[in-house]
């Protein structure tokens, strides 16, 4: 649990800065109040699905899918990540000030 505990408090701790750095003022509150009900409903669908593969596919499978499905997350959100903004091409952006 220590091995895992680290890594945990660190991804969490990321996502709350990409959160916050990455919403505006005006829509913070509304990004964090959709991230919540989204982990909040994804946690009740992994109770249920553990619950029921559990005992048909025994723990270590489920335990072992649940790491694989962290790790393909943690990829796909590096790739994401790493693709470059419009901002970064040369892009033309166009910001109007009142």
């Amino acid at each position: 649990m220590a091995l895992v505990g680290l890594p945990g408090a660190l991804m969490v701790a990321a996502l709350t800065t990409l959160l916050q750095t990455g919403a505006g003022d005006g829509y913070r509150g509304r990004v964090f109040g959709a991230a919540s009900a989204l982990r909040g409903a994804a946690m009740l669908i992994g109770t249920l699905a553990a619950g029921v593969l559990g005992e048909r596919l025994g723990i270590v499978p489920v335990i072992a899918a649940q790491g694989a499905g962290y790790c393909a997350a943690g990829l796909l959100i590096l790739a994401l990540l790493s693709r470059p903004s419009p901002h970064d091409q040369g892009v033309p952006v166009v910001v109007r000030t009142t």
